[in-house]
């Protein structure tokens, strides 16, 4: 871990600078799932016995049958890091039939992904510390899942940053000949990468923990890297001493364990469907929107180099047909190639949690907004596929702030919450407040008697010759937008005047609100480890994780 001394972190708890869901724009689903409302008691029953009743979690524990499975792929995810003793310790305890599992995880992230990849990974950390508190004859290992059977490789090669003068900006990895539906296990940087590790290490700032953020990028991502294990190197860097241990789902794969849900779903095509149909059918009359849509089979064929989508054709009464790319199977043909080759199989989205709790003794998964939404779909699916529930618990949401930022808000007497909408609509409310008030007023006044003074003229003229009523509107309207022209000019005036208070506007917003859009959606942790140490992070997120995630925090960093 890095050695360098720590800035301070700021010590006030997060809890008195906070926004509500709600305010924010978040989904009635996920705001009624935060505050255990609506039909959330319904569709996460697992949640409510969660760190009250052990016997559940007991009967989950007892029953996996992949430990070794699990305990191999973790190791061979991890063969491109040292563990940290606490990832040692952990795996350890994974191995005892007592053990279980807090899982979060996500698609590979460029550059180790936007700021919320962390505020998973800490709000399970924290989970799993409070179950080890709360059930002591068990044990909880926090797991990071790494979606790398995608083969969606734009989604894995963008990231958010901020450019050496505070400007938002898009980073991605360009891509030459791109392979075709590879899975992301599967694919390596390509000399490209080198001009977005540039343009990363340009915008990160300048402090003493930067060169161990530029060092640890030149080492991972380089042309020949795999894309998983340049990922790994960035969460061990950020994570490591957590004690959170990271697992490739293509490691999984590879080992057959999906193999029990995999052939469930192809003995029977279309009952996911009508399942998850059904549920969705209640949420939203209910009034929540429906996140995914299951198809008549839920799965991909890994085939030639390629992940295929698979479907199933029920047209035929007498035999189903599957197609995945441009080869069609029969049903009996591609179950026995599930049955001889598993690793060949990986779940489409809403049977992943399935295969996960299927693979995994698993107490709960941290989630995000969008994965509560499809979570709430897809309850009776692990009765179908005879997998014990599991609880769900939200992600911790968060919008850091650094010192220039908090001085700039003390000093406009803004709340951060103000900056999460478009810039435009905050600079006019900036521009304002500033505004001279008597020369504004005064234009005002000079509007108001222009109109009334037409309002006296226009009929009298109109009465002396009716025929220059059109003159006397079209003289007034020249009027009226002689004096708008004149109060652009005095708001361009104005805004010269501003331009430093401008300047600062607008970085506190590209910090708060990147391309606005939530800083947590956007901007790369690696940015606030390069400003602050990985210490210091590490302290600020066990201190904002020990906080309930039932709101977004604005947390200010010294």
């Amino acid at each position: 871990m890095p050695s360098a001394s720590q800035p301070s972190v700021s010590q006030p708890s997060v809890s008195q600078l906070s926004a509500s869901f709600e305010a924010l724009g978040f989904s009635k689903l996920f705001t009624d799932f935060v505050k255990n409302e609506g039909l959330t008691s319904l569709r996460f029953p697992a949640n409510a016995h969660l760190y009250s009743n052990a016997t559940p979690l007991k009967n989950i524990a007892a029953a996996n049958k992949h430990r070794s499975a699990i305990i191999s792929a973790i190791q061979e995810t991890m063969r491109p890091v040292s563990l940290t003793p606490e990832q040692t310790k952990n795996l350890e305890r994974l191995a005892a039939p007592t053990a279980l599992t807090v899982i979060t995880g996500q698609q590979v992230g460029f550059m180790g992904g936007a700021l919320y990849t962390m505020l998973k990974a800490w709000s399970a950390v924290q989970a799993a510390h409070k179950l080890d508190a709360a059930h002591n004859e068990l044990q909880f290992v926090p797991v990071f899942w790494i979606e790398d059977n995608d083969h969606d490789l734009d989604e894995s090669s963008v990231v958010g940053m901020l450019n050496s003068n505070g400007e938002a900006f898009t980073l991605r990895s360009e891509w030459v000949n791109a392979p075709e539906r590879a899975s992301v296990a599967d694919v390596a940087y390509q000399e490209s990468i080198s001009a977005s590790v540039d343009a990363m290490i340009e915008g990160l700032p300048s402090s003493d923990f930067a060169h161990e953020v530029v060092a640890l990028l030149q080492a991972a991502y380089k042309a020949g890297e795999n894309m998983t294990r340049a990922f790994v190197r960035v969460l061990q860097f950020t994570l490591g001493a957590s004690g959170i241990v990271f697992v490739s789902a293509a490691e999984l794969r590879k080992r057959g364990v999906f193999a029990e849900v995999v052939q469930k779903e192809l003995e029977n095509p279309g009952v996911v469907q009508e399942v998850v149909a059904k549920a969705s059918t209640v949420l939203t009359e209910f009034g929540y929107h429906e996140q995914a849509q299951a198809s008549s089979a839920n799965l991909f064929l890994h085939i030639g180099g390629k992940r295929h989508k698979i479907n199933a054709n029920m047209a035929s009464p007498t035999e189903t047909r599957f197609i995945a790319g441009d080869k069609t199977y029969s049903a009996t043909e591609l179950r026995a190639h599930a049955a001889a080759h598993p690793e060949d199989f990986s779940p489409a989205v809403l049977l992943r949690p399935i295969a996960q709790d299927s693979v995994f003794p698993n107490a709960a998964y941290i989630a995000g907004p969008g994965e509560v939404a499809y979570l709430a779909q897809i309850k009776e699916l692990y009765t179908f596929f005879g997998v014990l529930p599991t609880a769900t618990l939200a992600r911790h949401s968060a919008t850091l702030l650094d010192n220039r930022a908090v001085q700039f808000l003390e000093k406009q007497g803004l709340e951060p919450l103000s900056m999460m909408r478009k810039y435009d609509d905050v600079e006019k409310d900036i521009m304002r407040s500033a505004e001279n008030q008597h020369l504004a007023s005064a234009m005002e006044q000079t509007r108001t008697a222009i109109e009334a003074a037409y309002k006296q003229l226009q009929p009298l003229v109109a009465a002396f010759d009716p025929t220059l009523d059109a003159t006397t509107d079209r003289t007034k309207n020249q009027s009226l937008q002689g004096l708008d022209d004149l109060a652009g000019k005095i708001r361009k005036a104005q805004k010269r005047l501003e331009e430093t208070t401008l300047g600062k506007l607008r970085k506190t917003h590209a910090l708060l609100f990147p391309e606005n859009s939530l800083q947590e959606r956007t901007l790369p942790y690696l940015y606030f480890a390069a400003k602050f140490g990985v210490s210091a992070m590490t302290a600020q997120m066990l201190l904002l994780t020990a906080e309930p995630a039932d709101k977004h925090y604005f947390v200010p960093l010294a």
